[in-house]
């Protein structure tokens, strides 16, 4: 579990017994505005979190969607070499049910190395976990609230920035559309390699792929009373980077 805090104060999160945290103290903690938790390895079969199953007022806002060497998109994608998972535990787990989680990504490798490419490192392992945010300022007051609201997004490594949004609307955002509104869909992308292919995701399955950094095009078609999209970037280097989702509800 990670823990984000919105103050330089904020107060440690422990549960009644050191190491653990029950439902009903995860509960009080997701009610504070001045913390964000964000749960970590979710997948792995050690955490035993099953996604699709657990209270709805136990989903956090966000999801750590890549630490170093373990993606948490869905079950078999190709960013993850760890030695065991289990379904249940990925982000298109908790998406598929309504889940309103956004995704950034964390090093988390031991190594005192936070950030770095290690060269002499398997793939994916060489590779840390880095979270962009559309913050209003350089502030940690901003930066805390650019995640709360979801304008984030998970990369490998490197620098990339992404903008994605929706008739004007940023990842991480919901908005209504009329059934019979077309819907704007943007993005832009600098990296710092060739880009392989950009996916757009729409209701958990590939929906769209294009191989041009900047993108501008309609759909049409809703298919779902609340329709589901995000990014995921693939760089020709192996690296990936995932975007918050937008969520687009038929009025």
């Amino acid at each position: 579990m990670i823990v984000y805090y919105g103050t330089h104060d904020g107060e440690m999160i422990r549960g009644k017994r050191d190491g653990e945290i029950t439902a009903d103290e995860l509960r009080a903690a997701l009610d504070r505005d001045d913390i964000l938790i964000i749960p970590h390895d979710t997948y792995h079969l050690s955490a035993g979190a099953d996604l699709g199953t657990i209270p709805p007022g136990l989903l956090t806002p966000l999801i750590e969607i890549y630490s170093r060497g373990d993606a948490t998109e869905y079950m078999g994608n190709p960013a993850n070499e760890n030695d065991s998972m289990c379904r249940g535990g990925f982000w298109q787990d908790a998406l598929a049910r309504g889940a309103r989680m956004g995704c950034i990504a964390g090093s988390d490798d031991h190594f005192c190395k936070n950030g770095v490419i290690l060269g002499d490192a398997p793939y994916p392992f060489n590779y840390p976990g880095l979270t962009g945010v559309w913050a209003k300022e350089n502030t940690l007051e901003s930066i805390f609230e650019a995640l709360r609201a979801r304008r984030c997004y998970g990369f490998m490594g490197g620098r990339i920035t992404i903008d994605f949004r929706i008739n004007g609307h940023w990842m991480g955002e919901e908005f209504e559309a009329g059934k019979d509104d077309e819907l704007t869909i943007w993005y832009n992308i600098v990296a710092d390699a060739p880009i392989k292919r950009v996916t757009v995701v729409k209701n958990l399955r590939d929906y769209c792929i294009i191989k041009h950094p900047s993108a501008l095009f309609f759909d049409y078609k809703h298919e779902k009373q609340e329709d589901c999209y995000y990014l995921r970037l693939e760089l020709c280097d192996g690296r990936f980077a995932w975007t918050s989702p937008v969520w687009v509800k038929i009025k």
